[in-house]
């Protein structure tokens, strides 16, 4: 009889345990962070751009405002020498930019 007292008291306090366990995993407060959607083209970003005439012979290397370089050599276009060569340059160094000026 004594071992089925003890296995008894055994199991209850297993038992015990387990609950106390479960009571103590299930009540803990889980922290819920709320979305806030952002809205991306909130801070839309105007490109502005940036004119160079190439009708000089001396220029040989346009630098933009953010540092972009384009080298050229006016042979190179197959324009006569009177001929007057214009460059539209935007600087895109950002996914933001580009999206604004629906590229």
């Amino acid at each position: 009889m004594h071992v089925i007292e003890l296995l008894y008291t055994i199991m209850k306090n297993q038992i015990l345990t387990y609950f106390l366990v479960s009571i103590l995993i299930f009540s803990c407060k889980k922290d819920i962070t709320e979305f806030e959607p952002t809205n991306p083209f909130e801070n839309v970003i105007v490109v502005k751009k940036q004119v160079f005439d190439l009708d000089t012979t001396s220029i040989k290397e346009i630098i933009g405002e953010k540092g972009t370089k384009i080298y050229f050599n006016r042979e190179d276009f197959d324009i006569s020498e009177n001929d007057k060569v214009t460059i539209e340059l935007k600087e895109y160094y950002s996914r933001l930019e580009l999206i604004s000026d629906n590229y």
